[in-house]
């Protein structure tokens, strides 16, 4: 949850599918059913999923990004995340606009925990990597480390213009 990448939340969505295949869940349902307190909450489950929820994206909040770009280290809750996103003004009514929001990921893997009783970590052991045979697959869970062997990554996210950082660990 502290670094949501592109992988991170394909997974995440995988797992979603899988419980809406289980009829755990519907894409037709409010966020809210599941996350009362979720800005937007009318925004449906498949809105959440396909970035048309307009609900702001923790990582677009200024404090959050200086805190994060001080202490690249630092593990957040989900609650944590959230509640920064609660403090920013929603960018659009569910359904009348797009706009990519990491908090999107981080709602959707709380409601596969609480649907489950399994932690997101243990979600994506169990329902991909272990069927999948992904052995060097792993999921940081209490730490912001990644294993090695990883592949290395630039952000421009927080950093003067035209210049970029290692965002990799």
């Amino acid at each position: 949850y502290t670094r949501i990448g592109s992988i991170t939340k394909t997974f995440t969505g995988t797992i979603l599918l899988q419980l809406v295949d289980e009829g755990l869940i519907s894409l037709d349902d409010p966020v809210s059913k599941y996350v009362p307190d979720a800005p937007n909450g009318t925004a449906t489950i498949r809105q959440v999923a396909d970035m048309t929820s307009g609900i702001p994206s923790y990582s677009t909040d200024q404090g959050w990004q200086d805190q994060y770009f001080g202490a690249p280290d630092t593990v957040y809750t989900p609650q944590q995340l959230l509640d920064i996103a609660k403090t920013l003004p929603a960018p659009f009514a569910p359904g009348e606009g797009w706009q990519y929001s990491n908090t999107n990921y981080v709602i959707l893997g709380m409601i596969a925990e609480q649907l489950t009783g399994q932690s997101i970590e243990e979600l994506f052991h169990e329902r991909l990597f272990d069927p999948l045979g992904m052995d060097s697959s792993s999921f940081p869970g209490d730490s912001a480390a990644i294993s090695s062997p990883h592949l290395s990554g630039i952000t421009e996210q927080g950093q003067p213009a035209g210049t970029t950082a290692v965002a990799t660990d």
